[in-house]
C-alpha cells in the first residue's frame, strides 16, 4: 500500500519542503511506521529477521544524517539508508511470496 502512495509523495515534495523540516520529520516518520508494518506482517510469513534488521539499520542511517551537516556525506547517508530499505522491503515480498506458495512436489 505504501509504494502505491510514493507517486504521490514524490509530487507532495516541493510542499513539504515549504513546510519545513518538521513537515520532513513526520513524513520519515510516517513512512518508517507503514514499513515497519509491512515487515512484520511479512515476518509473521516467512519468519525471517534480515528484513527488520535491515528496517532497523535504514532507520539508524536516517537518525544519523540527521546529525550530519548538509553536503555530500548527508546525501551519502540518505543513500545508504535508501538501498537499506530497499533491500529489506524486497527480501521480505521475496521471501513472503515463497513462503506462501506451495512447495514442489519432490518425487
Amino acid at each position: 500500500m505504501h509504494c502505491l502512495a510514493t507517486p504521490f509523495l514524490v509530487v507532495a515534495f516541493p510542499v513539504v519542503a515549504w513546510l519545513g523540516e518538521g513537515a520532513e520529520a513526520g513524513l520519515i516518520a510516517l513512512s518508517l511506521v507503514v514499513s515497519t508494518f509491512a515487515i512484520l506482517r511479512g515476518r509473521m510469513v516467512h519468519r525471517r529477521r534480515w528484513p527488520l534488521g535491515l528496517l532497523a539499520a535504514g532507520a539508524l542511517v536516517l537518525a544519523t544524517r540527521r546529525v550530519v551537516e548538509e553536503g555530500p556525506p548527508e546525501q551519502g547517508l540518505v543513500v545508504v539508508a535508501a538501498v537499506l530499505l530497499v533491500v529489506a522491503h524486497g527480501l521480505n515480498l521475496r521471501w513472503s511470496r515463497r513462503a506462501a506458495s506451495p512447495s514442489p512436489i519432490v518425487s
